[in-house]
């Protein structure tokens, strides 16, 4: 039908599970509006961890299907580098 389905809670529980412990965190997605998962999952960590979500210092959308894992670390090096220097 063209909507993104919601994750169920286990899946934010384990990603907000991960994030516990970061002083600062990036969150990359592929999709933008209401519906994509990067806007479902800090929806999800403003209402139920919000110390985690006070640490999400930016958002990038990314094209998922044509990204490296080594493009996106590099990506992140760059912001934090400039962030913090």
């Amino acid at each position: 039908d063209g909507k993104r389905h919601h994750e169920p809670k286990s899946f934010y529980e384990s990603v907000a599970k991960t994030l516990q412990g970061a002083d600062q965190i990036i969150v990359f997605g592929s999709g933008t509006g209401d519906g994509s998962a990067m806007e479902q999952l800090l929806g999800n960590l403003k209402s139920h961890h919000p110390e985690i979500a006070a640490k999400i210092v930016t958002t990038a959308v990314v094209d998922a299907h044509h990204t490296t894992e080594n493009e996106l670390l590099a990506r992140a090096r760059k912001f934090y580098a400039q962030l913090n220097g």
